[in-house]
């Protein structure tokens, strides 16, 4: 299965659409071709992100880095927004702070660094490499500062933190300090984080023009440049490319890092190592249920995908969630301190309770090696989900890894619909397989077994969990080993087995096959 990055974006979207079929009798029928190699397994759902940067060093907030960093065999990128506001530190819902810039009355700058070093401090501390998104504007440099903190969910959200810089010099200058900072507190691994300017300024996260926001991505590449001379700068994180809006904004945007004035540096271009842009989803309520809309992701990858390789300089550019060279798709979730449990944000964890989906990150972190030739009589093609999402048959697929003497198989079965719905039966054939002893163990996500929020609600779904309830429930929050079944000879193959089982909807099963 070598995987084109539009297909490798569909199978990490779908997985993740958690919750948030059937094909009747007939079992469907899916074929791992073990000695089949098509390519390098490269990792691309190894990046997350979140609003709040104050939450990266709360307890739960720390508990989750480090059980983001233990999944995996390759670095977790961590992005958030926030990083150069104006405030105390206190953390809210799509909100955070740092207090990095103020002045005096005389306009003397002040440079505080203490609230940022326990954001990457923690970042650091739990193994997380941060994909450092450079904004939003501290009050002292906005052009419109006032109002400046947003009262989520009342009022606009997009207060003074969202206007350009009144003084561009002043912006630099910050900038150099703070990436000096960083240097000489975290050392040359600084030369492997990621930079990136800003976040959706296509929309009113950006009170600019696109000429404005193009100054401040040269302004500010520059002046990481000074400092990190090596370093890996990119943008501009629109959103979903699908709109005209941003499609304009992303071309124009690449248009300038080719053929533009730098207005740091007065030359032609602007660096540019990695392009970003969002695929965002669009549920919707439909018949009394939830209707996901993976089409709509696809469809703007697919968007995205066509800009970027109407450019010959970019068509080999590493993209974060996107193209050619797919470096990563951003999973824009984290946890919230202080709410409800399961209250229904977007969010990895619920009061230190890891939810169902984690556990998906944890199959995704046990593969490795190179893939191997996949075929299933369930799959849904890559341009029916483009056209439709996935409402009519589920999505009954798999893809496969393969090690020296291990063999991983990550088999889902995906409606957009959440709906009940019967389990799939699935008949799992695995070819080319050794002739030593194979071992076989299973992991399996559904909606009873790994996954904390069944067993919430079967306790009462209590509001304040007793001690005992929370170690409970943390402990069904974990990715769940049950037994597998049945390693059978295929009568049609002698190097063949199989492996029969059902897949409840939306339902994800690892299989580890060892020897």
């Amino acid at each position: 299965m070598n995987l084109c990055p539009l297909r490798w974006a569909a199978m990490l979207l779908l997985l993740l659409a958690w919750p948030h079929s059937t094909h009747g009798n007939e079992s469907v029928v899916i074929t791992i071709h073990a000695n089949q190699l098509t390519g390098a397994y490269q990792p691309v759902w190894n990046y997350f992100g979140a609003d709040e940067p104050n939450y990266v060093y709360a307890r739960n907030g720390e508990k989750l880095l480090h059980e983001l960093a233990a999944m995996s065999r390759v670095p977790i990128y961590f992005r958030t927004h926030n990083l150069l506001n104006t405030g105390t530190g206190e953390a809210s819902l799509k909100w955070g702070s740092t207090n990095v810039y103020t002045e005096l009355p005389d306009g003397t700058p002040v440079h505080d660094w203490i609230i940022t070093d326990r954001i990457f401090d923690a970042l650091r501390r739990n193994g997380v490499q941060p994909l450092v998104e450079v904004g939003f504007m501290p009050e002292a440099l906005s052009t419109h500062p006032q109002p400046y903190r947003h009262d989520f969910p009342r009022g606009d959200i997009f207060t003074g933190w969202s206007y350009p810089p009144r003084d561009y010099d002043r912006w630099r200058k910050l900038i150099i300090m703070w990436v000096s900072h960083l240097h000489e507190r975290y050392g040359e691994g600084v030369k492997n984080w990621l930079w990136e300017v800003w976040n959706e300024p296509d929309i009113s996260y950006w009170h600019g023009t696109p000429d404005e926001y193009n100054q401040l991505y040269d302004v500010t590449a520059a002046a990481i440049r000074y400092v990190l001379p090596s370093a890996r700068i990119g943008g501009p994180e629109t959103t979903s490319p699908t709109g005209a809006r941003a499609a304009a904004f992303l071309n124009q945007f690449l248009e300038h890092c080719v053929r533009g004035r730098n207005a740091a540096t007065g030359r032609v271009g602007a660096p540019l190592d990695f392009i970003s842009f969002h695929a965002k989803g669009h549920p919707k309520f439909v018949d009394g249920h939830v209707r996901m809309s993976l089409a709509a992701q696809l469809l703007a990858v697919d968007r995205g995908m066509e800009i970027v390789a109407s450019f010959p300089e970019w068509r080999n550019s590493p993209i974060i969630l996107g193209d050619i060279n797919l470096a990563g798709i951003v999973t824009w979730a984290f946890e919230f301190e202080d709410q409800p449990y399961f209250a229904g944000f977007r969010e990895l964890a619920t009061n230190g309770v890891d939810k169902a989906v984690l556990n998906v990150f944890r199959m995704l972190g046990m593969l490795g090696g190179d893939w191997v030739k996949v075929e299933s009589s369930g799959a849904q093609t890559l341009s029916k989900m483009l056209q439709e999402g996935v409402i009519d048959a589920p999505d009954i697929d798999s893809m496969a890894t393969r090690r020296t003497r291990e063999l991983d198989i990550l088999v889902w079965n995906y409606h957009d619909d959440d709906v009940a719905a019967a389990p799939a039966a699935i008949r799992l054939k695995i070819d080319d397989l050794p002739e030593q002893r194979i071992r076989v163990e299973q992991f399996r996500m559904d909606e009873s077994q790994s996954n904390a929020y069944a067993l919430w609600q079967k306790i009462g779904r209590p509001e304040h969990p007793t001690a005992a309830q929370q170690v409970q429930l943390e402990k069904s929050g974990m990715l769940e080993r049950i037994e597998p079944p049945k390693l059978e000879k295929d009568a049609s193959s002698p190097h063949s087995g199989v492996l029969n089982f059902t897949l409840p909807r939306q339902g994800v099963a690892l299989f580890r096959l060892f020897w």
